[in-house]
């Protein structure tokens, strides 16, 4: 704004210095210093704003990486789904930084073109014709006016790009197995679907784009008819050398206002996308989940130490007890992993260890192999004294030597807590 402020400044200095050569050729020195004073300093604003813009998409990302957290720990079960993990945490990791900087430079570029042409706009209407005012208010109506008669066009036209680009997206998730195997009739179908699916994104966002560019054109020609008339009227008319003058001077300026008004009208015309991009981003926050655990596990078929479970109060009656060591058993697709991530959720100071704990945080960073790396997650968990520690396949990567070891210090570890393990045998 301070910018836009120092340019209508300049420009008003320019109109006066032309509306005083045009009235009797002569030229105030002062009038001469303050607009080249201005032509020095007009652009120091926009380096902060510059610095502002970055501080603002940093901020707003930390905003939603918060509520995203937010929703992440108190609003999602542990049954949500691996599809549904995946596609929230690429948001998280790629997607929305991007959308929110896209965002958040749009909304910038819009406001500052507004302000690029209403200012100046101003300026001339005061310093030569207030008509210069009405006509550009003109100008704005007739624009309004015809954005609305291809709106409906214009979001269909971004929806089906942006569904286009999704799909092929989608489809490119898929290029690492097929082409890595290296199975001809894999290639040759994935490749196929390819083509057709980046062929169908080309045509939508070509077609996107020429709809957007001729409604731009068609808009701003229509919509200028107001001022080029004013303009004519003027320079015919039996007006004075001084407002004529004035006039000239400021010809390039008035060609920059229309061009401002063809680039508002070209990013109005981008809010539909920027719109859905938004609503994506909202949707991206992970919603409360509906499935509950309970409805994945078969416990007739789930044995704890060789005994069926057939009802939960029996996991909390062995909690209440205090201590033990307790294997669960069963047929694969029983729920046993289930019945652990349950027994999480109903008590939150458990402490649950999957099968693969490549991703938990530890204040140890351990660098071995695979099998090393376990073994010592599994010490470092073992040395939380939790009040129910909760083992998934626990001993899967790991030797005999250090299997053994391990299941030493588990059952030390068992006379003081409850642990529950789903074993790798």
């Amino acid at each position: 704004m301070v910018q836009q402020i120092l340019v209508g400044l300049s420009l008003y200095y320019l109109t006066e210095l032309g509306k005083e050569f045009g009235d009797n050729a002569t030229i105030d020195p002062l009038n001469v210093a303050l607009f080249l004073f201005l032509l020095i300093i007009v652009y120091v604003p926009g380096y902060a704003s510059s610095f502002l813009i970055e501080l603002g998409r940093c901020e707003s990302f930390a905003r939603y990486s918060e509520l995203f957290l937010f929703k992440l720990k108190n609003h999602v079960s542990l049954a949500y789904s691996q599809d549904d993990r995946s596609d929230k945490e690429i948001w998280l990791v790629s997607e929305a930084e991007k959308i929110i900087s896209e965002i958040l430079y749009f909304k910038f570029t819009l406001f500052s073109s507004l302000l690029n042409a209403l200012i100046p706009i101003l300026v001339i209407g005061l310093s030569i014709d207030q008509r210069f005012i009405i006509s550009y208010c003109l100008c704005a109506v007739i624009a309004t006016c015809l954005m609305r008669i291809p709106k409906r066009l214009l979001e269909n036209a971004h929806n089906e790009k942006i569904a286009g680009l999704a799909a092929l997206k989608s489809h490119l998730s898929l290029a690492w197995l097929n082409y890595t195997l290296s199975n001809k009739i894999n290639v040759d179908t994935w490749k196929r679907h390819y083509l057709g699916l980046q062929q169908n994104w080309f045509t939508r966002t070509l077609r996107c784009e020429a709809m957007q560019i001729l409604t731009t054109y068609t808009i701003v020609l229509l919509s200028l008819i107001p001022i080029l008339v004013l303009i004519y009227l003027i320079l015919s008319s039996d007006v004075s050398t001084a407002i004529q003058a004035g006039l000239i001077v400021t010809l390039p300026r008035q060609m920059q206002i229309i061009q401002t008004i063809q680039n508002i009208i070209s990013y109005l015309n981008e809010l539909p996308s920027i719109r859905a991009k938004g609503s994506l981003l909202a949707n991206s926050i992970p919603a409360e989940s509906n499935t509950n655990l309970m409805d994945r596990l078969s416990l007739d078929h789930i044995c704890i130490d060789g005994q069926p479970v057939k009802a939960i109060e029996k996991i909390h009656d062995i909690i209440r007890s205090g201590s033990g060591r307790f294997s669960i058993t069963g047929p694969n697709g029983t729920g046993k992993t289930s019945l652990l991530l349950m027994i999480k959720e109903q008590y939150s100071d458990s402490y649950y260890l999957p099968s693969s704990s490549d991703q938990l945080m530890f204040e140890t960073r351990f660098t071995g192999s695979t099998g090393q790396n376990q073994g010592g997650v599994l010490r470092e968990v073992l040395k939380s004294r939790v009040p129910v520690l909760l083992l998934d396949e626990w001993n899967a990567n790991l030797d005999e030597k250090m299997k053994e070891i391990i299941d030493q210090e588990i059952t030390i570890l068992a006379n003081e807590i409850v642990i529950f393990e789903v074993s790798h045998r």
